[in-house]
């Protein structure tokens, strides 16, 4: 717990500071294909989430699973925001964590593809998203459960 307030009170000095906004801009456009909304269907329901910008330094999303009757099982509101040269994933989610987001940084990123890390959380420990195609992504969360590494896929249309 202590470390994910010292990555949260790192996380605000650096929003306090601000830095090259240009180059904020232009690290966050390259993974600008993650706009808009996004489904995946499965037997058990629907899986979705929905990304728009909200600056230049900011995108916000929702995620949600619906089950099959149409009921909405469970809510994550995310921030990718630019600080200096790297982008960070801030998840949150009501029944998870205590409520408290979680910053995971980022650990590599291509025009193509985006990946977050944040170690020392229980799972996930990695978040990815993949542009497949203008219409696809692949978002996938991966991490250590009981010494094995877990990896669970979310491939994604475009609606």
């Amino acid at each position: 717990m202590k470390k994910i307030i010292l990555v949260a009170t790192a996380c605000i000095s650096l929003q306090a500071c601000g830095n090259n906004t240009s180059k904020e801009s232009s690290r966050l456009k390259s993974i600008s294909w993650i706009l808009g909304y996004w489904e995946m269907n499965t037997p058990e329901g629907s899986v979705t989430e929905s990304w728009i910008r909200n600056s230049d330094t900011s995108y916000s999303g929702v995620g949600k699973f619906i089950d099959s009757s149409g009921k909405v099982m469970s809510t994550e509101e995310i921030e990718i925001i630019q600080r200096g040269d790297m982008l960070l994933y801030i998840p949150t989610v009501s029944n998870q964590n205590g409520g408290e987001p979680i910053v995971f940084a980022e650990a590599f990123y291509t025009d193509t593809s985006i990946s977050f890390l944040n170690a020392e959380h229980d799972f996930p420990q990695r978040i990815t998203y993949v542009k497949t195609s203008d219409s696809t992504i692949l978002a996938y969360i991966e991490g250590d459960i009981n010494g094995e590494i877990q990896r669970i896929d979310y491939p994604y249309s475009r609606k």
